[in-house]
């Protein structure tokens, strides 16, 4: 099954530890992930939506490298 482009809607999802608002990623193309910090600033553009995450998850640790 193909996903054709003309059909993707963008998605938007935060991230969150408790109550805590880490920060958000938005799939912005079938296979491809912005992920913004706590206060809505880009920390990049990604394949994966693992490392969106995990790029949310060093921006709170003070961009130390995950892992």
């Amino acid at each position: 099954m193909s996903t054709d482009i003309d059909d993707f809607l963008p998605l938007d999802h935060s991230v969150y530890l408790g109550r805590e608002r880490l920060g958000r990623y938005l799939q912005t193309a079938p296979r491809r992930f912005a992920a913004f910090d706590a206060r809505d600033r880009l920390l990049g553009d990604f394949k994966k939506q693992r490392d969106a995450c995990a790029a949310i998850a060093a921006s709170r640790r003070g961009g130390r490298d995950v892992g």
